[in-house]
């Protein structure tokens, strides 16, 4: 959907994109799609995706309780014990749901923090391409929160070192530029300056990006100034 005025005029373009004043009431709409298909088809794959898809929008709308039992929820579902992608969408997303309430409930920082961090160490147990690429920058950032600079800087130049060679590689471009990034804030002297100009580059055919998991092929897209698929 698009985010607009419903009522101007369109110059006479038939777009049939839905079109919504706000980003709240598109994701208050989505949530009502998503809990449709739970409710009519309940226990089904479909369920699943849209419990999926349910915790993904509570994030957005900052509600990490929400998320996480939506995500616990698909965890333990036929659905994830069979697909290693769900699996890892569900574990990355878990964390991201801990690292909300971290922020949000400074009381239960340090716990929560210690649960997001078993979560990306469980994504990248998966061994599902694209994620297990990603869970140690997201290791490193929680490392990196809980005062571990030392921990932080390990994880990021193992990642650097070992994770990111493979055939692959220009995937992992933007990847390895973060990477990069981070370990010259934490420490200067682990990698070469930057140089000016230079950034993540390189083509990346569509057979290269089907092999990614989708919420990782979007990120892409997106950063290369293409939409979603």
């Amino acid at each position: 959907g698009r985010i607009g005025d419903p009522e101007q005029d369109d110059d006479g373009i038939h777009d049939t994109t839905p079109i919504f004043k706000t980003d709240e009431a598109r994701r208050d709409a989505a949530l009502a799609k998503y809990r449709d298909v739970e409710t009519k088809f309940k226990g089904t794959g479909a369920a699943w995706l849209a419990r999926l898809g349910e915790g993904s929008l509570l994030l957005d709308k900052r509600d990490p309780d929400g998320a996480i039992k939506a995500f616990e929820e698909v965890q333990e579902s036929s659905l994830a014990k069979a697909d290693a992608e769900v699996r890892g969408r569900v574990l990355e997303n878990l964390g991201f749901a801990y690292e909300l309430r971290a922020e949000m409930k400074p009381d239960e920082k340090k716990q929560d923090l210690e649960k997001a961090l078993a979560e990306y160490k469980q994504l990248e147990a998966t061994d599902v391409f694209g994620f297990v690429q990603l869970a140690p920058y997201h290791q490193a950032r929680v490392e990196e929160m809980q005062g571990d600079k030392t921990q932080a800087i390990q994880t990021l130049k193992k990642l650097r070192e070992d994770r990111m060679k493979n055939a692959d590689e220009r995937l992992f471009a933007e990847l390895r530029e973060l990477t990069d990034d981070r370990l010259r804030a934490l420490d200067p002297t682990a990698v070469p300056p930057k140089r000016a100009g230079i950034g993540a580059g390189g083509e990346i055919s569509p057979e290269m990006l089907e092999k990614l998991p989708p919420e990782l092929r979007d990120r892409i897209l997106k950063n290369l100034g293409r939409e979603p698929q």
